[in-house]
């Protein structure tokens, strides 16, 4: 998959040392190693496995280390014990305060240790891309198999972080799902639009995947400006408007954008007004100031993360291109504000002054 988190399929881990008696870094008692041809005294004391030497015959030898920086090579394991606590209290404080630390270590159960080490061997395995969206389109876009679910779940997570991560690097989008920057109407739009992206993501095709996403990116914009304007003809009754509420952090009282008395109908000219005086003051929803700074900007943001492919010759000549159609990528911001009803020129003015003033913040 493209960009997706490692996991899936391991490696073998029968070469896993669990007969080891002692592994690497352990404290042990040295009882008495006197080294041969060496003309230093026998050792006793509390020490730490530097390393493991396994012999042809089967047998082990460790390679000690002691206090400042010395070693002892070549001991036997029959020379070595696990420290009691008496022993332990008559070592050095600095060994005594190491062997602590190695202990809480140590005391993790041998199963988890386990576990973890197979972690690090395993790799994604790319035939369950495959799997994961076949699965997932079929049934209306409903997994009907766990182990599908189960992954798609951790799929679309890590992409949809990596996704929200670098359009905030971008300054695209800053503080995605704040209430007091995007709507639950925006925000349901945006979760919809990280899906269809994890889903063009585990696609093999990736010029059949692109003009899916195209179409679905203008689709679940479509539906959002058409909720927009419905919410509008209903009236400021209807309970639909809340989808278009904000709340600023600290207060209680949600608001939307509406339109000046004035009969402006400008963008620039909303005004923020608490959804119980709405009906009251006479004022109706800012219907174009939603479409583009709720919905173009959202959509176009999410676009701007993909590469977009041109169509080649033969698409043309197989009538994948219409008469009359761009034969450019399959998305556009100008098919974008075709399927709105916006003006491109007002959205290219909103977008570039939004998105130079965010790389000031």
């Amino acid at each position: 998959a493209n960009n997706v988190v490692a996991l899936g399929r391991s490696e073998s881990v029968e070469n896993m040392s669990d007969d080891v008696l002692y592994q690497k870094g352990s404290f042990v008692y040295v009882n008495g190693w006197e080294p041969p041809e060496d003309a230093r005294p026998a050792f006793t004391g509390l020490a730490s496995i530097d390393s493991i030497k396994c012999l042809t015959s089967g047998e082990r030898t460790y390679k000690i280390a002691l206090e400042g920086n010395k070693y002892i090579v070549d001991v036997p394991e029959a020379m070595l014990t696990r420290p009691t606590e008496a022993e332990l209290s008559s070592a050095p404080r600095r060994m005594q305060a190491a062997w602590r630390k190695w202990k809480e270590k140590e005391e993790f159960p041998q199963k988890l240790r386990r576990m973890l080490n197979i972690l690090k061997k395993m790799r994604w395995n790319e035939a369950l891309d495959k799997m994961i969206l076949s699965q997932v389109l079929s049934g209306e876009g409903m997994c009907i198999n766990k182990l599908a679910s189960k992954l798609f779940d951790v799929v679309h997570e890590e992409i949809s972080e990596e996704a929200l991560y670098a359009l905030v690097q971008k300054k695209s989008i800053l503080n995605p799902y704040d209430r007091a920057d995007w709507c639950p109407l925006s925000t349901s739009l945006l979760r919809t639009l990280l899906r269809h992206l994890t889903l063009c993501s585990l696609s093999e095709d990736n010029k059949l995947s692109q003009s899916k996403l195209s179409e679905n990116l203008l689709k679940s914009a479509l539906e959002a400006s058409e909720i927009i304007r419905k919410v509008n003809e209903n009236g400021q009754m209807d309970k639909g408007i809340f989808v278009l509420a904000f709340k600023k952090n600290g207060t209680l009282e949600p608001y939307v954008v509406t339109v000046e008395t004035k009969a402006s109908t400008s963008m620039v000219d909303g005004v923020q007004t608490p959804v119980k005086d709405i009906v009251k003051e006479g004022k109706g929803i800012h219907v174009e100031w939603y479409i583009i700074r709720q919905v173009v900007a959202i959509v176009d943001s999410v676009a701007s993360l993909v590469h977009w492919m041109a169509p080649s010759s033969e698409d043309t000549a197989n009538g994948q291109i219409k008469d009359g159609q761009t034969k450019g990528p399959s998305y556009s911001l100008q098919r974008l504000c075709d399927v709105v009803g916006v003006e491109s020129s007002t959205v290219h003015h909103f977008l570039f002054s939004q998105r130079e003033g965010l790389k000031t913040k």
